[in-house]
């Protein structure tokens, strides 16, 4: 390891555009926590872009 960024392509993203879906969903669940325990008005705009994301990135066949 040399402490270099690796490649934009994972895996689990698939590509240097694409989305791990599993870290969106944990992303969303703990901003919705955050925001119930704050009110933070940063955090639930961070919160309704991360679902406006989700809801446009989705394949049509997930339901929202």
């Amino acid at each position: 390891m040399t402490g270099e960024p690796g490649p934009p392509e994972s895996p689990l993203a698939g590509g240097p555009d694409g989305c791990w879906s599993r870290g969106l969903a944990w992303s969303i669940a703990g901003l919705a926590e955050a925001y119930n325990e704050t009110s933070d008005a940063a955090v639930l705009d961070t919160l309704r872009r991360s679902v406006s994301y989700y809801v446009g990135a989705a394949p049509d066949l997930i339901p929202p």
